[in-house]
Formats: C-alpha cells, structure tokens, sequence
C-alpha cells in the first residue's frame, strides 16, 4: 500500500504511455497540475490545451499507487462515455483497477443513478426493474392524460391563446402533446412541484390541476417505472431530503473526485454534488474550461454553481496559432490570469481571415473559403475543413442561417426528430462519418445492442458498450467470436456500399439480443424496421457536405462540433435576435470595456467555441452591414500590423 505523492519518476512514466517519443509535459502549467494531489482545485483549460491527458495522467500515476493506505477509491465523472473510451484505449490493462470497486467511474448521470436515485426508488417503490427512456415516458404519458380533464383544459386553454381563430385540428392536436411532454417535475424545498421552461405551472397539492398531474406523472408513471431522464435528479434530490447522512458514506467512499469538462454540469448535478462533497475530506479536481459553457442550464448570473476552489490554468493551446490565440482571446468571458498562448511549432502562422460580404452574394461565402483552403494548400487527412454557424434556419427567410450560405443543410436535430433514434444507420453513421475503421464499426454494433437493450428496459453497467462487451466474452463467447472475426468483412462491405452486408448484421444481432430478452419482449418487426436506411440520414450526409474541385467542407452547428478540432473553420455570422458577429464586434476589436448582457454573453462563449475549432486557418464570414465605419478603421489597422486579413466580395 503505497501513499499518492506524485514523484518525477512517476511523470516521467506517463509521459512514456501518453506522449509521442520525445515529448514533455510542459514545466510550467501542466507538471504542476499533475503532481498536485493534496488539495482541491479548479483546472481551467483553453481549448485544445490537452487537459483530457493531464487528467490521464493522473489516472495511469494513481492505478500504479492502489490500493491506497485508507483503502477509499476514486470517482471520475464525465459528460459522455467517449472520454472513458478515450481513457481506456489510451491506458490499456492500467485502467481495469481503475474500473473496479471501490472505484467509480463513468457519466455523471450513472453516478447519480447507482448511488441515489435507483437505490430511492427501490426503496420508495419496492420495484427493481425501471425504464430511463424520455420517449417511452412521454408515449405513455399521451396514452394516459384524461382527455377533457383539468390537465387537457388548461393545455387546450395555453395553446389555443397563440391563435386569432382555432387551428387546424392536427396542428392544434401537436401542439398539445408538444405541451404536455415539455410539463416536468422539479422540487421546491420537499415538495414536488410542476414546471415548464423553467416556470411553475402549479405547486399546491390542493388544487385539481395538481392532483391530476401527481397522479397521472407520479402515480401512473414513475411510480410504475417509466422515468424520464430529468426524473432520476429529482429523485435523488428526494433521497438526500429523506437520508441527509448519506453524504458521510461519500466521504468514507471515496478519496478523490475527478470532474471532466465541468463547466457542461447543469445546475442541478453542481447542487447535489455541492451537498455531497463540499464538506467532506474528498479531494475535488475538477477539469474545464467556463468559456465553453454553452447550454441552456448555464446562466450569466450564477455561471457554474460550484464549490470556491483553488485555481490553475493552462493557457498555452497545442492546437490553434498565436494569431487566432491572440483573436480569439476577447471573446473570453472568464480571462484567468493569462492570455491565451498558440503552439510554439507552428511553421506558417496564417492570421485569421474576414470574410466581408454582401447579403446579395452570400452564398459565395463558401467559394471563397475554398479558395483560401486552397491557396495556403491545406490537407484535411487528418482535421477536416468545416463551417459552423449557431442558428440552423429560420421561418423568415430574410434572417441569416446556415442554410443561407448551404441552402440545402439539414441540422441533426431536424433530421433525427423524424427518425427513430435506435436506427442501426444513425448509431453507425455517428461513428464512422468522421473515420472509417473497423473499429468504429465495431464499436456501433456494441452501441446498438445497448441502445436495444435499454430500449426494452435491460441496462448494462454505466449504459456503456464496453460492459456489454465483456458480457458478451464471458456469458456468450461463441458469438463474441464471431462478432470479432466478422466485423473485419462487415467493415469492408459496409465502405463499399454494399447495402446487402445489413441483413447479415441484422440476423446476427437478432440471435444476440434474443438471448437477452424473454421472447414477449422483442418485438420482431420493430426490430426489423430499426435497419432501414433513413432517407432524412442520407440526405443529410449529401446536403451538409460542399465539394469544389477536390476540397469538402462538411457543415455543423456550434453545439455539434463541441470538442473538435478542425484544420480549418469558416465561422458563419447567424442572426439571434440580431446577427451574432455585430454584438459583439465591440468586444472581438476590445472597443469596450463594460460587462456583456446576457444575449452579448451568450453570442460571445458560442463565437469563442466555434471559432477556437481551427488549427491552421480561421475564417468568419460578417455581413457588410454588421460593420459600422468605426469598426471597419479598426479591422484597417489590424490588417496593416499583420493580425488579420480583409477579404471578400467587398474589399
């Protein structure tokens, strides 16, 4: 049993499994991240600034140093389970003790399942089996309302108020389940109240409306076993309210608390986590960056929620040039101490490039991004070209989208709000659109069968495809075999476009998964309906990619290329409210000294996480009225001293 000092040696052994030959952890930001393990602290990293592997390096030096002397273990939380791939691909055999009691690690949402919520409703219910399924819930939540009861009136009553005259009965017949679906439960002090957007709809137990609500979401529901996913917070808000002790059995369990990507934590997980752990001897570490907080449950007046620690910054970014680290560097809300640093080794540091262009010649916008991709004979072999944009489309056409620029790109969310989301095609899709390997392919059919699986109500540990992996190796070897030798051909069918490959694949997943489910639980014909090929995928797979003599740029949202990194983004001015580049210009050309409003603070972290994508060259397309003259001498100036160049249709 050994102490947690981290040592040099003890760095010098990550550096080995983490790094490419020869490298080092830098000296002055990260090796002190590292070897700090007395204390709780705050690790706010710029993008692409490798603070995923100062993470795992702590984990590989701590697998070396377990059991500890107390014997408590350690909990890693991320938000998704491609950081635990991330680590587990990264650190081989040293990560199994890490995955073993009285270890935990996972999302936070299995955390708090295993630990609160499920062991509550166990409790509270006397039920062990429950379905997590938001669209199971609200299926059954639809079949069951009282039609014309006091629930179905005051919906009728909430939507019927948007409309001068009655709508169209199917319209009118959407917008109230739309109504009803978005209606959830919250916890005000220990009463359950009812909300939708953030508002209370009702909260006194005396009243119809909220008889009618109790009964039909917590009796007729969750009390029956169907959840949503908001619903196991509630529940284990509910616990801690009924066992106020249980934070002593954390603090005995665990010896440290390792947080990835901290500052996408709702404001409801950063709650139950303060009760937990804010008293307690566990040490918190907690890794992110607040700049890239860009979801709803963020807010400018209370951003993070969090317990006060000590802070460390890594401000020097392995990915983007000094030029677009010094353009950028504005946009952050929460500077730190520091300016943000580029890579030390990049050869041709090409300043950012403006983009200015006139409304009527805006879908030249893309030619001229190609070009440049061009002109500076950039590869996209390993990063691809991408444009992104906040807003996808808008019913008035004269507003800026995306589709503006790409008349015909289809959001994800649009297209998947028309297709079922346990598609073998859209799971396999997700995996393989940024690389084809037969590794990616793998990994999707393992996905679908927990994706499965969990649709018919079964959960593997951490709802993680690397559980059922091992399931499927230990209890049914003979297929796990076979899975291993046949995905190599699958694999080579499946990039040839060989649309026969799928019956295969499906009459082998069928055979898997009925070993799983009783035989009244699988349904054939759904099942069979989950491998047609969606016309929504294919085209969206056409329509948001543009191909010009050999360069393609794929085309995204803000929100759907979170964490990537890109050789070289052509961010697009949308219109929120306003076009989102003219906000906040003042701040870009730091014209202004004064705090940003909250649709400023918005604009501004959704530009930083958007545009701290590129790795060789950023461009940002403004339309030539978002720029007052003012603006336009500054954008003069800085081109004159080499930080940026003007280009487009109006130079």
């Amino acid at each position: 049993m050994i102490e947690t000092n981290i040592t040099a040696v003890d760095i010098e052994v990550a550096e080995k499994i983490l790094l490419e030959d020869g490298k080092k952890f830098d000296a002055d930001e990260k090796v002190p991240i590292i070897s700090c393990m007395g204390e709780s602290i705050d690790v706010i990293a710029c993008p692409g600034s490798g603070k995923t592997t100062i993470l795992l390096a702590k984990l590989c030096i701590l697998s070396e140093k377990m059991p500890f002397i107390d014997e408590k273990g350690i909990v890693v939380l991320t938000h998704t389970n491609v950081a635990i791939k991330e680590i587990i691909d990264k650190l081989g055999y040293k990560s199994d003790i890490l995955f073993n009691y009285p270890n935990f690690f996972g999302t936070i949402h299995s955390f708090i399942n295993k630990y609160l919520a499920l062991p509550y409703y166990k409790e509270t219910f006397r039920i062990n089996r429950v379905m997590i399924n938001d669209d199971i819930f609200n299926y059954q939540l639809i079949r069951k309302i009282t039609p014309w009861g006091k629930l179905d009136k005051y919906i009728f009553g909430q939507v019927i108020r948007q409309f001068e005259k009655k709508p169209p009965s199917q319209v009118l017949r959407q917008l109230k389940t739309d109504f009803l679906c978005s209606i959830y439960m919250d916890l005000e002090g220990d009463r359950i109240v009812f909300k939708k957007s953030g508002r209370i709809i009702v909260k006194n137990p005396e009243k119809g409306l909220y008889k009618e609500l109790f009964e039909l979401f917590y009796e007729n529901l969750v009390a029956q076993g169907y959840l949503r996913y908001r619903d196991t917070y509630l529940l284990a808000q509910l616990c801690i309210n009924k066992h106020p002790s249980i934070k002593s059995f954390f603090a005995k369990r665990f010896k440290y608390l390792f947080v990835d990507e901290t500052q996408d934590n709702s404001f409801i997980q950063n709650e139950i986590f303060n009760y937990l752990f804010a008293s307690s001897e566990t040490i918190i570490q907690r890794f992110g960056d607040p700049n890239q907080a860009i979801y709803e449950s963020i807010h400018i007046d209370q951003p993070q929620n969090f317990i006060e620690l000590k802070n460390y910054e890594i401000s020097k970014s392995m990915r983007y040039s000094q030029s677009i680290a010094n353009f950028i560097n504005p946009l952050r809300i929460e500077k730190g101490g520091q300016n943000l640093l580029g890579k030390n080794d990049c050869e041709d540091d090409i300043p950012p490039h403006i983009i200015i262009y006139d409304k009527s010649r805006i879908l030249e916008v893309k030619e001229q991004f190609i070009e440049l991709i061009q002109k500076f004979k950039l590869s996209d072999d390993k990063h691809p070209f991408k444009a992104v944009g906040w807003v996808s489309y808008h019913d008035n056409p004269d507003r800026t989208t995306i589709q503006s620029y790409f008349p015909g790109f289809l959001s994800y969310r649009k297209v998947a709000y028309q297709l079922d989301r346990y598609n073998f095609h859209i799971c396999l899709n997700k995996n393989i659109k940024r690389k084809q390997t037969v590794g990616n392919v793998y990994k999707s059919i393992l996905e679908f069968c927990v994706n499965y699986l969990k649709y018919v109500g079964i959960e593997f540990e951490e709802s993680y495809w690397r559980s059922f992996e091992k399931t499927l190796e230990e209890e049914k070897n003979e297929y796990y075999q076979k899975l291993r030798k046949q995905t190599y051909l699958w694999s080579k069918a499946i990039f040839s476009n060989d649309q026969k490959v799928y019956d295969d694949i499906k009459e082998y997943l069928k055979e898997v998964l009925e070993l799983f489910i009783k035989n009244e639980n699988f349904d054939e014909n759904h099942f069979n309906s989950l491998f047609y090929l969606p016309e929504g995928l294919v085209e969206q797979n056409n329509n948001n990619r543009y191909s010009k003599v050999g360069t393609t740029v794929i085309v995204d949202t803000i929100h759907g290329v979170k964490g990537e990194t890109h050789k070289a983004t052509l961010y697009l001015e949308t219109f929120y409210k306003v076009n989102d580049i003219k906000r906040i210009l003042k701040f870009i050309l730091n014209r202004t000294k004064k705090q940003p409003n909250i649709d400023e603070f918005k604009s501004l972290k959704m530009t930083y996480v958007g545009m701290s994508r590129a790795k060789e060259l950023l461009c940002i397309a403004i339309e030539n009225e978002s720029i007052g003259k003012m603006e336009m001498e500054v954008l003069k100036t800085k081109e004159k001293h080499g930080e940026v160049v003007i280009v487009g249709l109006n130079k």
